[in-house]
């Protein structure tokens, strides 16, 4: 019997059936009250007055965030249950699902800019992402024997699936009577206090199943992986210079003092320098404890393993922010889409990893330090789930600006991929990038090639290459050609902006190469 069937018969029974049925029914059931409850405002309260403390859409912007919300929660299944299967498991996906989905409710209860309250609609999908897929998985392992008895644990299951979608309208439509106005109410309007409020309520039975979820599994997390030391190692890199970046876009040393010494949350830069200084923090832990493991050959302790879980979405984070100081800008079109942040996350999972394989299979040639060939083999499936998420994400931006025929859209587009009044200096560039970005995919997909560490090398190498320019030229440079006026000035680097750049990278290489030098050296000396 496995561990969680075991534990899902340990304590009585519930109705007959397995104790942990019980668990898993209330925490399918609060899940639903709070995805179906919050839903049922959302729209109303997008279109609300903003003396009202709503947003003030128009119905069809309202409507598409509903709709594009809905499609991601569905989405999210798709990575949340291979997160599951692969990397931690069905009980931790359900317990850090539950956790986010806590997180993002009471993010939007909080009071706060857009930008904080479309923050916590993604920590719920991530949140759904995770959970939704994996606590079914978690039903039938109660039954290891099959049979009628699994198939009537699934009918109370999914009792709790319906109870929760059907109570979780109606203790909105009872909160917004008690705190908001009847006849606004069926107005098609919603006082922002009652959507604080219901997204507080809906916050605290999200808490309470997963105190019941860890006090019902109490299980060991899994070893932590080959290669996290180095990717601790290149993540410290990476947060490095996104701060010197930090210090580019801010132009004066004394402004990035200014956002440290009166921070302000209407501010995006403040929140991109939390986030990256967070992430710094995560990682020096992370590697330093690792480091400091390998050097004495003893396992790291076990109080680090969740720290390196809440680094994967602390990661997501970063590239969040990062997209929302973009499309903050309203007269920017380009950048105003509600897939920006998605593909900033795509496109960083297809790179990132891509960039650390790379380290890794030169460091296996020239030294002695190997992060093993597992952990390389997992690396290059993240990059290629990504790089299909970063092709899809582009193909949807190019049918909704081109389909649509809006010239504020669309002129972009056309621009990039066939010039616009004459202009065309990026043509070359971008059909090159996704033409590697097409081909890279491919031969991800083949599990012959991408298993090969001859060909994975190059085709990490062309990764890197298609994604620099898709979003380095394409998305950033792109975001200004045609001005909101419709004048196209092509824009090429001056010799300063190519000298600054150079020298944040000639920074990052600098502290990658010190910190490998490091590492490769203690190893070598451990297996001398």
């Amino acid at each position: 019997m496995s561990s969680v069937a075991a534990a899902g018969h340990a304590g009585g029974s519930f109705f007959g059936h397995p104790r942990g049925l019980a668990t898993l029914f209330f925490t399918e059931m609060w899940e639903r009250f709070t995805f179906y409850g919050m839903r049922a405002l959302l729209v109303l309260f997008l279109v609300d007055a903003v003396t009202n403390g709503g947003f003030g859409l128009d119905d069809k912007t309202a409507t598409a965030i509903y709709g594009l919300y809905t499609a991601a929660v569905f989405m999210a299944a798709l990575p949340g249950g291979w997160i599951a299967d692969r990397l931690i498991g069905a009980q931790r996906a359900v317990m850090a699902g539950g956790a986010l989905m806590t997180l993002g409710s009471i993010t939007l209860a909080i009071p706060g800019p857009p930008p904080l309250f479309f923050a916590g609609l993604a920590v719920i999908i991530l949140g759904v992402g995770l959970l939704k897929p994996n606590v079914s998985t978690l039903v039938a392992s109660l039954y290891p024997e099959g049979g009628g008895g699994r198939d009537a644990g699934f009918t109370i299951f999914y009792m709790g699936i319906n109870l929760g979608a059907f109570i979780g309208p109606l203790i909105s439509l009872i909160v917004g009577v008690i705190y908001g106005s009847i006849s606004g109410y069926f107005g098609g309007r919603v006082d922002n206090l009652m959507m604080r409020v219901v997204d507080v309520l809906y916050a605290f039975p999200s808490l309470l199943f997963i105190i019941l979820l860890m006090a019902f599994f109490r299980s060991t997390l899994t070893e932590i992986p080959p290669g996290t030391f180095a990717y601790a190692l290149s993540q410290l890199d990476h947060q490095l210079g996104g701060m010197l970046f930090i210090f580019v876009d801010m132009g004066q040393p004394t402004r990035v003092l200014n956002v440290i010494l009166h921070p302000t949350p209407n501010s995006l830069m403040f929140w991109d320098m939390l986030v990256l200084q967070g992430y710094l923090i995560l990682n020096i832990i992370i590697a330093y404890v690792t480091f400091t493991s390998e050097n004495k050959g003893v396992h790291p302790p076990s109080w680090i393993k969740p720290i390196i879980i809440l680094s994967i979405p602390w990661a997501v984070s970063i590239h969040t922010v990062t997209a929302f100081l973009y499309s903050g800008l309203g007269a920017r079109p380009f950048w105003l889409t509600a897939i920006l942040a998605p593909r900033f996350l795509a496109s960083a999972f297809a790179s990132g990893p891509s960039l650390l394989i790379i380290l890794c299979l030169v460091l296996r040639k020239y030294t002695k330090f190997d992060a093993g060939e597992e952990a390389i083999k997992k690396l290059s499936e993240i990059v290629t789930y990504a790089m299909a998420a970063n092709i899809f994400f582009v193909l949807v931006e190019l049918f909704t600006a081109l389909y649509s025929g809006i010239p504020e859209h669309k002129h972009h587009f056309e621009y990039l991929f066939f010039g616009l009044h004459g202009h065309n200096a990026l043509v070359p560039y971008m059909w090159t990038s996704q033409f590697l970005a097409v081909t890279t995919l491919v031969l991800l997909l083949i599990p012959k090639i991408r298993t090969n560490f001859k060909y994975l090398f190059a085709i990490c190498v062309g990764v890197i290459t298609a994604i620099w320019i898709e979003k380095g030229l394409g998305m950033v440079v792109t975001g200004f050609i045609p001005s909101p006026l419709g004048k196209v000035t092509e824009y090429s680097p001056t010799l300063l902006e190519g000298l600054i750049t150079l020298g944040i990278y000639a920074g990052g290489f600098l502290i990658i190469t010190v910190l490998y030098k490091i590492a490769v050296s203690v190893r070598e000396e451990l297996e001398a």
